[in-house]
């Protein structure tokens, strides 16, 4: 008896010795077995498949893979080559491939071990796995992504739907999210960092371009960016906030529970709560209130706007003007460069140095 495919053949080999598909007579006896009865399988060249794979142990394979259909393996996958898959794609161990992976055609790719690829990974729907994540070049998902511990791509990352992963996120290029991101650990990015829905990481966040939020941002750590922000919801920051060469924008209440330091101009919709000092090196604009525990440091104008007050623990310094519509109390001394403008009281407990004029509407305890 002659099997047709030998590689097909040795994949679904089963243990009397007989195969279950005949595809092209590649000339090779099914009997004796060409590889052991352990429910492995080892392919030196590359496979081809048009249907369906179901191995019930681990798949090694030399070369590159291509399935038309769907691909569920008991234990682990290794393959030296690319993998290109055209349905969905489960795995109950860990994946390797040293080359690109590709799962289409709608399917979703679970993995319940660790996934190493050295090329890009492309997915049109979901990704689920247990482990760990490292990926040399580019990924890109059509759907959600879950991953059980941490995620290292050395290129850019694309995101369809949610991310959520459990560990730290490290991504050498910009990172897109079309749905919400949740991260357990830190999250580094070199790129930018665009994201649909809301942001929460459990550990620091350091972007090396602009971060865009669509929804609310809720970090456990500081958070660095290297250019501008713009965050739709409001900001909630346990840490420090330190935005190097851009703006920062904020369309609800800001919150941070250390330092916060803006090269350019900072604007925020609601009301501030700053647990540290502040460092503005452009203009301030608060339409609620604002509220810091330590000094207050804007090389431009500050405006808050609405019925707010400013209440600062440290010192005020202002190179230019100053506008609080409702009363602003200081605990330390003021030092604005151009004119200070209060509709309401103004309370400071230290020095007061205005350049310009000083205009108060209510009462003034200096």
């Amino acid at each position: 008896m002659y099997c047709e495919n030998f590689t097909y053949a040795r994949m679904r080999h089963v243990k009397e010795g007989k195969c279950e598909m005949q595809l092209e007579n590649t000339g090779w006896p099914c009997s004796p077995s060409p590889r052991g009865n352990d429910g492995n399988a080892a392919v030196s060249g590359s496979v081809t498949v048009d249907s369906s794979v179901a191995v019930d142990d681990s798949v090694a394979v030399g070369g590159s893979v291509a399935v038309g259909g769907s691909v569920a393996v008991d234990g682990s996958v290794i393959v030296d080559g690319s993998v290109a898959i055209g349905g969905s794609m489960t795995v109950d161990g860990s994946v390797t491939a040293d080359g690109s992976m590709a799962v289409s055609v709608g399917g979703s790719k679970t993995v319940g071990g660790r996934v190493s690829v050295d090329g890009s990974v492309s997915v049109d729907v979901s990704v689920d796995i247990h482990d760990s994540v490292d990926i040399d070049e580019s990924a890109t998902v059509g759907g959600s992504v879950a991953v059980g511990d941490s995620v290292a791509v050395d290129d850019s990352m694309a995101v369809g739907g949610s991310v959520a992963v459990d560990g730290s996120v490290i991504v050498d290029g910009s990172v897109a999210v079309g749905g919400s991101i949740t991260v357990g650990g830190s999250m580094t990015v070199v790129g930018s960092v665009t994201v649909d829905g809301s942001a929460i990481i459990g550990g620091s966040v350091a972007v090396d371009g602009s971060a865009t939020v669509d929804g609310s941002v809720a970090v456990d750590g500081s958070v660095t960016v290297d250019v501008s922000v713009d965050i739709h919801d409001s900001v909630d920051i346990d840490g420090s906030v330190t935005i190097g060469g851009g703006s920062l924008t904020i369309d609800d209440t800001a919150t941070v529970d250390r330092s916060a330091a803006v090269d350019d101009s900072a604007a925020v919709v609601g009301s501030t709560a700053m647990h540290g000092s502040v460092a503005v090196d452009n203009s301030a604009t608060i339409d609620g209130n604002m509220t810091v525990d330590g000094s207050a440091a804007v090389v431009t104008s500050v405006a808050v706007d609405g019925s707010s007050t400013v209440t600062v623990d440290g010192s005020v310094t202002v190179v230019v003007n100053v506008a609080v519509v409702t009363s602003a109390a200081v605990d330390g001394s003021a030092a604005v460069g151009g004119m200070a403008a209060v509709d309401g009281s103004t309370s400071i407990d230290g020095t007061v140095a205005v350049d310009g004029s000083a205009a108060v509407d209510g009462c003034a305890f200096i």
